[in-house]
């Protein structure tokens, strides 16, 4: 009917944007083929492999059990009744794979009958074990509606639970294992990709409960980001569907935040993304149940542009002095440096030129200087870098290295702080690039230690009064520590080659009482 050619493999790889390793192994797990995996590979990475598919299969035993479970109940059992006031119909419990789980050992239960390591089990947090004991489990998600999450590729990575009876936390979310990762996961594209693809567009939402509303009052082209930060995976996946994308998250100042931190990644990814900005204290879920379907189809039919949008929201204490447009300046100039789409980038800069009320010329001038300074700190990265802080740099010797009465006497201190935060505070002085890329991350966020989230926090701060002044950083941060040898330690570590300590924040799953946590 599409006058497209090709075979099972070609059709896999265009509808739903697999791999062609995906789609072969995709087909032969359709049709009960083993695929030989081992030949090339080393005895550790046969063995990641098969512990995986061990896990794979445990989570898919797990999401039967729930929605059978959930399949049996009476009509007026609370877990259906809560399904029920949430306008979950039994077409999208079958699509989704929604289930149950009742009590503290049924999951225990099913598990030993089945002769399902335990164990095992545990590693995925369907299983827990009390703090006062060694080995009695019991059911990590009891008491909860289960939400499984699927890979594109149909495998159960990971579940999501919310309880059906009084109590909290309300939601409780799988932590990262080898299998699920929810910095390159969105959940419902299983189900929701060919939509995505038929409408050439994709809804982006903050969980799961978001996504199966949207679903059910009809909205089809959508997909959750799961509680966590917007991600450059989450972005190359959606890219496998549709370059257009309209993100739809809560209309409180964390959901807008969230629009705005993703802007940079969507552009870079070469996607095209839209906002649509909800009544304040309102989610997708909320907005259906007092509006209605029709007018939020409406109102993300006539989304506005991300950049416009999150252009607007800089400006809205904007007075048009000189501060105020180099600041503008400022922010816009790392998104639009790092946009591969030049036809759109040249309508953003004409853009920002009108509403800055200034000369083209000087606007593009001012780009190209930005550009050619974070290029040349990159290039130039060298290991003298590293030797700079031992010197000492007094603060007026240089206006912007400008440092007040007040921090002199209350030095920061980065005692016992985290490797990978300290790596991460390197990593941003080190390097120009990535101290923007940080930037527009909010990294700073997952800092545990408030040493460390001070200093970071600051460089940030600085850079963002004066970016010309990132070679002099260094010398800065060196001033306001209370002590240097931890940053030249630093600093040393990344000029010698080392690579700094990778970043790790994922700390399991989070709760809170109003939203659904992050993963």
């Amino acid at each position: 009917g599409c006058k497209r050619g090709g075979n099972a493999f070609h059709y896999l790889q265009t509808y739903n944007g697999y791999s062609f390793p995906e789609s072969v192994e995709y087909l032969a797990k359709l049709a009960g083929i083993e695929i030989p995996k081992y030949k090339t590979a080393t005895k550790q990475q046969a063995k990641d492999y098969s512990d995986k598919e061990t896990l794979l299969k445990i989570n898919k035993a797990a999401a039967v059990y729930f929605y059978q479970t959930l399949l049996s109940l009476e009509s007026d059992h609370p877990a259906k009744s809560y399904m029920k006031s949430r306008g979950i119909s039994l077409d999208v419990v079958e699509k989704f794979r929604l289930g149950v789980d009742l009590g503290w050992q049924d999951l225990v239960d099913y598990f030993k009958s089945k002769n399902i390591p335990l164990a095992e089990a545990e590693k995925l947090n369907l299983l827990a074990i009390p703090k006062n004991s060694t080995n009695k489990y019991y059911d990590f998600f009891h008491e909860r509606v289960m939400f499984p999450i699927f890979s594109t590729m149909g495998d159960v990575i990971g579940f999501g639970g919310r309880i059906f009876t009084s109590g909290e936390p309300k939601y409780l979310n799988s932590k990262e294992t080898p299998v699920f990762h929810k910095g390159s996961t969105l959940y419902g594209l299983h189900e929701t990709a060919k939509f995505i693809r038929s409408e050439q567009s994709a809804v982006l939402v903050e969980g799961y409960m978001d996504a199966i509303s949207l679903y059910s009052a009809g909205i089809k082209n959508v997909a959750a980001i799961l509680g966590t930060a917007f991600t450059p995976e989450h972005a190359r996946l959606i890219k496998k569907y549709s370059q257009h994308v309209t993100m739809l998250l809560d209309g409180d100042d964390a959901g807008m935040n969230a629009a705005e931190k993703s802007l940079p990644i969507l552009l870079q990814a070469d996607l095209l993304p839209k906002a649509c900005p909800l009544p304040e204290g309102l989610d997708p879920d909320d907005f259906i149940k007092k509006y209605s379907a029709e007018e939020l189809q409406d109102r993300i039919l006539q989304a506005q542009d991300l950049f416009l949008w999150v252009l607007s929201r800089w400006m809205k204490d904007y007075q048009a002095n000189a501060s105020d447009k180099l600041k503008v300046l400022h922010r816009a100039a790392p998104i639009l440096m790092n946009m591969p789409n030049k036809p759109l980038q040249e309508l953003y800069i004409v853009e920002l030129t009108r509403r800055l009320d200034v000369g083209l010329l000087w606007v593009r001038q001012s780009l190209a200087e930005f550009q050619k300074t974070a290029e040349a700190k990159t290039k130039n990265y060298a290991p003298k870098q590293a030797t700079a802080v031992s010197q000492t740099v007094e603060p007026q010797e240089d206006e912007n290295l400008a440092v007040s009465s007040d921090l002199m006497l209350q030095k920061i201190s980065v005692k016992d702080a985290p490797k990978d935060e300290l790596g991460m505070i390197a990593l941003a002085l080190n390097s120009e690039q990535h101290l923007i890329e940080i930037i527009s991350l909010d990294f700073s966020q997952y800092f545990t230690h408030a040493g460390s989230r001070r200093v970071l926090e600051a460089i940030i701060a600085k850079y963002r009064q004066e970016t010309k002044i990132f070679d002099k950083l260094a010398s800065w941060v060196a001033i306001i520590l209370d002590s240097s040898e931890v940053l030249t330690f630093m600093l040393e570590t990344n000029a010698t080659g080392a690579p700094a300590p990778a970043p790790n924040f994922s700390g399991g799953f989070q709760t809170s009482n109003d939203e659904e946590p992050a993963t």
